[in-house]
Order: C-alpha cells, then structure tokens, then sequence
C-alpha cells in the first residue's frame, strides 16, 4: 500500500487554458524524455534486456514545465500515457525516476481491465499501485462496479475500496448495492469480501452482515448463500440459510440450516466429491418437529465408482422417516418429493467385452397416503442379469444379428407370493437395410422357470413351474420424400410406413406368479413390440400385423418439422387370452387405433394432439390436445386439454376425466409479467392446481412473486408461497418459484434472464 499521497500547494490559480505550443523547454524536455525510453546505442541488450526495457511516456497538456529526467509538472488537459495506461486529470505531478504520477483535481486512470474515475490520484505507473479518492470503479470484464471515499489500487486486478458500495447495476441505476466499510476485490482469485456491510434495495436497508464474500467469476468460492424465504399454509414461515464450503477442487458441501416456524429449526447438508475413478453425494436433513411430537428424517447416498476398466459400481439409496415427510417438508432439493417409491439400489456392472453382466440388490420404500394405499414394489435380493450379441457373417452380405439375454433374480415381499425367477432369451435376426427401407426378420426362444416359495397358513405356490415360447417377428418399414409447395411455402414431404408381424404361441400362464409385471399404455412407443407386458412373467400370445403411417413436411433450409401427422393400428388374426389377473386380453380383428398430429407451425405456434379410439367400445379411450404460441422467449401461452374413459389411482377407479391446463407467461405493463396456470377438473368441477404471480424485471434485477395452491395428497391441498429477488452476476434472495413455474407453464423462461445476460 502507498502511503497518502501529498499534492504540491497551488499558490496562484493555473493559467487559461490554451492550445499547447512548442517552446524550448518543452522541446528539451520532450527530448529527455525519449532519449530516457530509449537504450544507448553503445550498450548492447539481450532479449531478455530487450523485454524488461520501460515502456515510452508520453505527456500532453496545455501547459508543461519541469526538471528534466526529475518531475514534470503539467497543467490544463492532462493526459499521460505509459504502455497500456492513461492518466487523464486537470493537473499532473510526474516523477520520472521513480514512474510516479501526482494527479488532481478530477482524474481518470484507465487500464486494460478495469476504469477508476474520482480526485486527487498518487498512483505507481510500474507497479500498478495506488489510491484514488471519491472514485468510481469500472471493470470492463464484469458488471460489477464499486464505489467509494478511497479506492486503493493495490497491485494488478486488486483493489479495496473503503466506505464504499458496489453492484451490478448500469450506471446511473444504483437500484440495489451491498454497502461496507471495506470491500476487498481480487481478480487475481475471483474472491470479493466486504465487512460490516448490509443489502440496500431502493433506498431500503434489507439485510446487515459483519462479513460476506462472495465470487467475482461463476468459480465455486466458500460462503453463505443468499438465503430463502418461504410461506405455506402448513408450516408457516420457513427461512433457509445456506453455507457454501468449497474444500477442495473435487469436493464440496452445502449445510442448510432451516428455521420451520410450525414444527422448529431442521439441519440438512449435502456432500459432494469427485475422484478420477469415482464420484457422489450425500445428502441428509433431520428435524426434531414440534409439530408432529417426533424426529423426521432424510438421507441420500449417490455413488459410482470404477473398480477396473470392466468393472462398476453404483449405490443409490434414499429413506425417509415418514411417509407424509415430503408432503410436509418438501422442498424440492432432492427432487423426489412426486414419488412414492424411495430407491434403495446397490448395483454392480461388469462389462468385459464378450458381455455385459449386473448383480443388483435393490428395495424400496414405499410413502403411503392413507386415503390411496399402493401395494409397495417386490425387493429383488438379488437380481443378476447377462446379455451378450454379435455379428456372424454367413455370405449373406448382411451378417446375422445374435443376442442373448438372460437375468435371475430373487424376489422377497413382506405380504405376497415370494420366489426365485430365471429367464434366458436367445435371439437371431436379420437387418436387410437399405436407403429407401428395411426389413429385419427375427427369431427367438424365451424360456422362464420359477422357484416359489410359501408361507405357513396362506395360500400361496409351492413349487416349480416353466414356460418356453418361441418369439417370431418381421420388421419392416419404407421412406419416401418429395418436394412440395404448400400454401406458397417449399416442404420437403416424407411419407414412411411400417409393418411389424408377431408370432408367438399360447401357453397358460395363470398360475405363474406376478413380480414386477405391468400391461404397458397403448400408444406409439408400444405398439411396435413383441410384448405388450413389461416384466417377465407375462409374454403374451400373438399372431398379429401393426400398421402405421407417418408423413412429415419438413422446411429444407433448417430441417424443421412443420408438421407431422401418425397413424397406427394393430390387427389380431387370434382372440388372445393371456391377462393379468383381472385384466382383459384383447379380442380378434383391429385393435384401438392411435392417431397423432403436431409439429411448429411457425416460429411461434407448435402444436401437438394425441388420439386414441376403441374400436372395442366404439368410443374415445383417452385423447389429449395442445397448442403454445410464443412470439418471443418472454411471452408464451399455452392450452392443453386430456380427456380419459378410465383412471386408477391406486385401488379406486375414476371414468371419464377430463382435465383442461392453460399456462401464460405475459407482460402486464411495461417492465412487468403476468405467470399463471389453471389446472382443472371438468368432471369433478374441481381445482387441481391454481398458480398466479408477477414478476418485474430492471435489467440488474427481478423480483417474482407466485402463490401456488395444489392438492398434496387424495383428500388435502396446501398453499405456497414465493418470494424472490434476483440480482444480476450475484445471486437470488428468497424462495425459489422457478421449479414450479417451468413445471406449471411449458416454454417458460426467466423474464429477466435476458436483460441480465446483457
């Protein structure tokens, strides 16, 4: 640090100002000078003497006198330049020796990086070191800018600034800045600190710290996070404060204190590291909940590692303490609050080349609504599974395609039918591919054996039992395309049908267990397969043709699907009889038949609607139609509509729902948006969700403010609210609405992002 610089007294006010002139003084001193910035001719440099020599000075002004090769002193217009550095000031002391420059009384030092406008300068031109006073601070690499009574320059990309603020505001704009007494700015590390400072927000002081640091890049940097505020129905008021620990380059953690006001303080933290051969998390939350009169939990543990170059282990496992512990404490950081069914998995996968292998042990915990009970998932201890394929070359000029899969696993259950299940599926086939199609026939042999297992006093299987079906198929498919000029528009049309044939024969399958087994939706994504069970206890029987159809307008500059229209359907020559216990199985003749249409219109229409009619009933099965227009990234609006013959949700069947969404995103006014959804009910007249907010953005800042009411389980709803403000390059003070506003309203974005990536 310099010392306070002393600026020569003014005995008499300078001289108007006046084009400057060359007189003999000036043009000796000029002289030295240039002679000082130049090597004497008669001593030889090396390049590395070369390199270190002083850069040329040169001075400007409207008046100049001095000593020469001691002080020169210049008044009027002042400029100075020294390499990459310009002085600009009123008047200007420069000591040539020592490459120091007294400055006053309005000054401006601009550097490569950064602008420092402010009174009365004492600078080291070589060193790059100094003190401005009453100066503004300006980096041209940042946002940021910093203001204060003195900004020391204490080396390269270093300052501290005392009594001073800064923010990221434009200038003229100080909407919001941190306030400290001192403020330490290193770009040598990225790190900034400001000590006894608080949060100003127009006018308002918000939030008072002894000590805060925080990044000047987006580099990981230790320190507490802007804090949350949040408000439901449930708990009260709920602040988080979160304290960010970067330990290593590999490894960091996250300790959440939360303050509960219905239920009392929780402790969370998250774990993070990162290792050439493996990495993870962990992450854990307790509560002692005043509320409900007990201790509630939460643990998660994610880890893959690299044993060897073949070999992989995986471990994710999640527990709660309760079942209704998200429905009450959810907050969406560890994205599972929607599901029902904690894993618990230990996996290991080899993979040696000849062969894939994975030996998995895996459970899961199941978090009950008392008023919609599910039966909980079978635990597989353990499950091993191995597949295997090549290519077999047979002077085909296309080779043959072998596989083989196959997977043993144990199944245990606390209630139901216990046993041991083995499946070996081997399989050949055919790919005959072309540029205008395909066809791939295929043949395959399943086999299934069964251990079960029996408990005394129920009535549960004893015993063995197998299956063996042989699996036949035909894939085959074909494209076309062709120019077209559709409504004064070039399209380029494909048109691309396909045909799947399955055979498979019948066997009874009724007293076979059922593990993991589900009939999957009939849609587009099942409708070309051999099984339309996914699990291995069911395999059902099939002589049957699918048939679909789909033509795309494509734009041929940028290949944008326009439009799309699908048809597909199946037809069975057999009545087929293999169920699901208290299914049914579908009958000879056409199947439902499934239609779908979508594409973006423009740049700012997309479409999409799916169809589904029973050919059985003669009536829709379900159906489900949107259309989103978004003439830019911060208007968007969108109306989908669902309707299906049947639901069920858990043991209870619900027919003929019908649901309509409208999500929108909409400026208001003038720097202000609209967000809002409407999610409801026709058939039951019922709210399933309303979600309505204002968000405000200033270029350097937002603010959001979203109300969220939404049905948390069959027989309750909550409502939630959220607060944010956002401040651009430095963080976001609140509770954070963004999770729920994507998921409410499709193509939302942040309103303010925009103006604060500028």
């Amino acid at each position: 640090m310099l010392p306070s610089p002393v600026f020569p007294p003014q005995s008499s006010p300078p001289p108007p100002m006046r084009i400057f002139r060359v007189t003999p003084l000036v043009a000796a001193l000029l002289s030295a000078f240039a002679a000082a910035a130049e090597p004497a001719p008669a001593t030889p440099t090396t390049p590395a003497q070369a390199t270190a020599a002083e850069p040329e000075t040169t001075v400007t002004a409207d008046q100049i006198d001095g000593i020469v090769n001691d002080r020169l002193h210049a008044e009027g217009n002042v400029v100075v330049v020294r390499g990459d550095q310009t002085i600009e000031s009123d008047w200007l002391d420069y000591y040539q020796a020592r490459g120091r420059a007294l400055a006053g009384d309005r000054v401006k030092l601009s550097r490569p990086t950064d602008t420092v406008i402010g009174r009365d300068l004492d600078y080291a031109m070589d060193e790059s070191r100094g003190v401005l006073f009453d100066a503004d601070l300006t980096r041209t690499d940042s946002k940021l800018r910093g203001k204060g009574e003195r900004v020391d320059m204490t080396g390269k990309d270093t300052y501290n600034i005392f009594r001073g603020r800064f923010t990221t505001c434009d200038p003229g704009r100080d909407d919001w800045y941190i306030n400290a007494r001192d403020i330490d700015l290193d770009y040598t590390t990225n790190v900034g600190t400001a000590r006894n400072g608080y949060f100003e927000f127009q006018g308002v002081p918000i939030l008072w710290t002894p000590y805060l640091d925080f990044p000047l890049s987006n580099e990981r940097k230790s320190g507490l996070l802007m804090p949350t505020f949040r408000y439901d129905s449930g708990n009260g008021l709920d602040f988080t404060l979160p304290y960010y620990w970067n330990i290593a380059p590999n490894m960091d953690a996250t300790l959440t204190p939360r303050l509960i006001a219905n239920r009392g303080l929780q402790l969370g933290g998250e774990f993070r590291y990162l290792q050439p051969g493996y990495s993870g998390s962990i992450a854990a939350e307790v509560l002692d909940d005043r509320k409900e009169g007990q201790t509630r939990d939460y643990l998660s543990i994610r880890h893959n590692q690299q044993l060897t170059p073949e070999l992989n282990l995986a471990i994710n496992y999640n527990h709660a303490s309760d079942s209704n512990y998200f429905r009450d404490l959810g907050s969406g950081r560890f994205a599972v609050a929607d599901n029902i069914n904690l894993l618990q998995d230990v996996s290991l996968y080899w993979n040696p080349g000849w062969g894939s292998w994975t030996l998995r042990a895996q459970k899961y915990q199941t978090l009950q609504d008392p008023a919609a009970p599910v039966d909980p998932p079978y635990q597989r201890m353990p499950q091993l599974l191995f597949t295997t394929g090549t290519d077999a070359n047979i002077g085909l000029g296309t080779p043959l395609n072998l596989k083989f899969d196959s997977e043993f696993v144990s199944f245990a259950h606390p209630t139901k039918q216990e046993g041991e299940r083995f499946i070996a599926y081997p399989s050949v086939s055919l790919p005959l591919t072309s540029s205008w199609g395909y066809v791939t026939p295929k043949f395959g042999v399943h086999y299934t054996d069964y251990s079960l297992n029996s408990r005394s006093g129920t009535d549960q299987e004893q015993g063995n039992a197998s299956r063996t079906l042989p699996i036949v198929s035909l894939d085959s498919g074909m494209y076309f395309e062709r120019p077209l000029n559709l409504f004064g528009r070039d399209m380029v049309q494909t048109l691309e049908p396909r045909l799947y044939y399955v055979n498979i024969p019948y066997r009874d399958q009724s007293k076979l267990p059922v593990f993991d087994t589900t009939e999957n939706t009939f849609d587009f994504a099942q409708i070309f397969t051999e099984n339309r069970f996914t699990g291995g206890d069911r395999i059902n029987d099939a002589n049957q043709v699918t048939f679909g159809a789909t033509t795309r307008f494509l734009d041929p500059e940028n290949g944008i699907e326009r439009l799309r229209f699908g048809l597909a359907g199946r037809y069975s020559f057999i009545d087929q009889r293999v169920t699901l216990p208290g299914g049914t199985a579908p009958q000879k003749g056409l199947s439902d038949v499934l239609g779908t249409i979508g594409g973006d219109l423009n740049r700012r229409t997309s479409v999409e609607a799916n169809y589904q009619w029973n050919n059985t009933l003669k009536e829709a099965e379900r159906y489900s139609t949107g259309i989103r227009y978004s003439p830019d990234p911060d208007r968007v609006a969108s109306l989908r509509y669902r309707y299906d013959r049947q639901v069920q949700v858990g043991s209870q069947v619900y027919e003929n729902q019908r649901q309509i969404d409208l999500g929108v995103m909409w400026p208001i006014a003038p720097r202000w948006y609209g967000v809002a959804r409407e999610n409801y009910s026709l058939t039951d007249s019922t709210p399933l969700e309303h979600l309505a907010g204002v968000e405000y953005r200033a270029g350097c800042w937002a603010a959001r403010f979203v109300v969220q009411h939404y049905v948390s389980s069959l027989n309750d709803t909550k409502t939630s609210y959220f607060f944010q403000l956002e401040l651009a390059e430095f963080g976001r003070l609140g509770n954070n609405p963004l999770d729920a506003l994507k998921l409410a309203i499709p193509g939302y974005t942040e309103s303010n992002k925009n103006a604060i990536l500028q």
